[in-house]
């Protein structure tokens, strides 16, 4: 969002909590990141952790990601990126890297708004500071009771995680 280049490199030795989202989504994007949010409010703080959300929209500018994450209250400095890239690149590292489902494009009959052009993964992934995926996290799941779950689990993980990481350094 800042129009900076930065690399996943720079993220070596953190936990990454990573997500898919698109600045105009009109279906899950909002509770993901409604969801993060919280998450973000209570270890946002810690700079053993870094938020990624990568934009699978290749229309999606810095300055629209900046916009976003404005309006979602989420400053440059608190530890919560906002990624874009070129499409197939960061289409195939997600699905490779975080073991994302494949981005869909939504056939036109089938838009909600014309802003309504992908169906994609609303899981999050958390990554441990060796770089390897941990978990993916159904937090959008449609029964409360999973969502839930979901919700308990990467917080119960995420803290088991930073006492890992504080044990091998």
């Amino acid at each position: 969002r800042s129009g900076q280049t930065v690399h996943l490199a720079d993220m070596r030795g953190k936990i990454m909590i990573a997500s898919w989202v698109f600045t105009r989504c009109p279906r899950g994007c909002a509770g993901v990141i409604a969801k993060l949010k919280k998450l973000h409010a209570e270890l946002g703080n810690n700079p053993n952790i870094q938020f990624l959300s990568f934009t699978l929209d290749p229309d999606d500018t810095p300055d629209m990601m900046k916009q976003f994450a404005s309006g979602i209250a989420i400053k440059d400095s608190d530890h919560w990126w906002f990624l874009n890239g070129p499409k197939d690149e960061v289409r195939k590292y997600m699905t490779t890297s975080f073991q994302f489902r494949p981005v869909q494009d939504l056939p036109v009959a089938d838009r909600l708004t014309p802003d309504d052009k992908y169906i994609h993964d609303l899981r999050v992934a958390v990554v441990d500071h060796e770089g390897h995926v941990r978990g993916l996290y159904d937090i959008m799941n449609a029964d409360p009771e999973f969502q839930t779950y979901w919700d308990k689990q990467i917080r119960t993980d995420l803290n088991y995680l930073l006492e890992e990481q504080k044990k091998q350094k």
